[in-house]
């Protein structure tokens, strides 16, 4: 009797929270399934929340990875095994921040983090976690959620998410993320301060929640959710799924929360001088080969793979 060949779907492997690798259940060797290039994005799911696993499966109809190398434990966690062994090239976008409507203060961009290769071997496991917008409000707009790039417990790709612009003064225009990119474990990867008197909170890093401001919450970390900030009331905005900060009340004015990221932005000053603090950080793995970044992504986050040739 030929034996049944196993299915990955339901494999225990895929059931842990960190993922990593499946080997071991393609024994008829060539491809697991046919991939040349494929764009992961937030499903049409918007706020501190990560898509769900139907709502991924639905945007992303017809994809040949559906049939048993893709899932999700864990609520906007999309884990995809990778089909062969060789180098893929990836571009990770950090979403866009929230601002006031009020004031029309300018949201800040994420990051674009293009050409970086990784080399990756059959049936890793990778999960993709891509950061959400955060909302624009009345006072205070939430963080941009960052957008991440895990294989098991180790981080191959972190792009900053925007800070959130605030209401009152014309200096209050969010803040973009930060241009520089560091190596992992090279620099901390914590969480974003809370901005003064009162201001927006702190958006996550990948290993440190984000300071609360007052009642408004700081993005969460990896081991978290990464879930954006609750904001208290709706003037001050939730953070974007990706560990966006949530907008602050402010002694003197409403303050935008920081970017999540490799490691957090800080929340806007709730008073002068409006300082925004610093802005969310981009990171790769040392075995990560470099591309470029650059700081301009609106809307949300996105992580485009590219398969060897």
């Amino acid at each position: 009797m030929t034996p049944k060949k196993p299915q990955i779907l339901y494999s225990p492997m895929l059931a842990s929270f960190g993922g990593g690798s499946a080997r071991g259940f393609n024994p008829g060797g060539g491809d697991l399934y046919a991939f040349s290039s494929f764009t992961f994005t937030n499903a049409g799911q918007t706020g501190r929340t990560g898509p769900s696993l139907a709502q991924c499966q639905s945007a992303y109809s017809g994809e040949a990875f559906l049939s048993g190398f893709f899932t999700m434990t864990t609520t906007g966690y999309q884990k995809w095994t990778v089909p062969r062994t060789g180098d893929y090239t990836f571009i990770v976008k950090g979403a866009e921040s929230g601002a006031s409507t009020n004031q029309g203060s300018v949201t800040g961009k994420g990051a674009i983090l293009s050409g970086f290769v990784i080399s990756l071997n059959e049936s890793d496991v990778l999960t993709l976690v891509v950061g959400q917008t955060g909302p624009t409000v009345t006072f205070s707009g939430g963080g941009g959620g960052g957008s991440f790039v895990v294989n098991g417990s180790t981080l191959l790709l972190a792009a900053g998410g925007g800070g959130g612009g605030g209401f009152y003064n014309p200096d209050q225009n969010g803040q973009n993320a930060s241009s520089t990119l560091s190596v992992t474990n090279s620099t901390s990867s914590q969480g974003g301060s809370a901005g003064a008197n009162n201001g927006g909170s702190g958006g996550a890093g990948f290993s440190g929640d984000g300071s609360n401001s007052y009642s408004n919450g700081g993005g969460h970390d990896f081991s978290n959710g990464f879930e954006g900030g609750v904001g208290s009331g709706t003037s001050r905005a939730n953070g974007g799924f990706g560990g966006g900060g949530a907008g602050g009340a402010g002694t003197a004015a409403n303050a935008g929360g920081g970017g999540g990221g490799y490691r957090g932005g800080d929340g806007q000053q709730g008073a002068s001088p409006w300082s925004n603090g610093d802005a969310s950080t981009n990171a790769r793995d040392t075995n990560v080969t470099a591309g470029t970044v650059s700081t301009n992504n609106s809307g949300h986050g996105s992580i485009s793979i590219t398969a060897p040739t």
